[in-house]
């Protein structure tokens, strides 16, 4: 289905388009809670006088929520992860929804990665069931929800050529100390900033 911008997203499972908890939305429909529940204090702020305002009136939080996509998370999912003896495993209600995994060779065994200053101990791969395309010359930047609340889980950062390569299979830091972690269907989950290249 198209969106903004000229964005169109695929689903390889039939009929998710129309699951309307999980279909991809604009970052301004899938707000955190206390950006919600915190109260717009009017805008009195000047160079010399920082008494009045807050969050709410700061032009970097309103531009940033206002700003890309958000992908919610298509199913519930169980993530596990036990160090010793590296054991690890997902489970989902449907085949469909499969995933996978990184392997220390791959990232962190070279990369001593922290995400708000909690320790990544495995990296999931999620197969995700959603295609990007964008039109040519752009790109779209993966990051992680910086202000949604969870420490359980992260996706890395990166950035694909959306108009040449479609699929999407986020790398997923598992940073909870918990055995396993529970992602429920609907929960925001990676955001997309689709921009223009400036050359190929």
């Amino acid at each position: 289905f198209p969106m903004e911008n000229n964005i169109t997203f695929i689903s390889t499972v039939p009929g998710l388009s129309s699951v309307k908890d999980v279909v991809p939305r604009p970052s301004s429909k899938a707000l955190p809670k206390w950006w919600v529940d915190t109260p717009l204090i009017p805008h009195g702020m000047s160079i010399y006088d920082t008494e009045g305002g807050n969050v709410k009136t700061c032009p970097s939080f309103p531009d940033y929520f206002s700003q890309g996509i958000v992908i919610p998370m298509w199913t519930d999912v169980i993530l596990s992860y036990q160090g010793e003896p590296n054991l690890w495993f997902w489970r989902t209600p449907d085949k469909q929804f499969e995933w996978s995994s990184h392997s220390g060779e791959q990232f962190l065994d070279h990369v001593p990665f922290e995400y708000k200053g909690l320790k990544a101990k495995f990296v999931f791969k999620a197969i995700c069931p959603w295609r990007i395309i964008t039109p040519p010359g752009y790109s779209c930047l993966q990051l992680p929800l910086f202000y949604h609340d969870t420490n359980d889980f992260a996706v890395l950062p990166g950035i694909i050529d959306t108009d040449r390569l479609h699929q999407l299979n986020q790398q997923v830091l598992y940073l909870s100390d918990e055995k396993e972690i529970f992602i429920k269907r609907g929960t925001p989950f990676v955001q997309y900033f689709p921009f223009k290249r400036e050359k190929d």
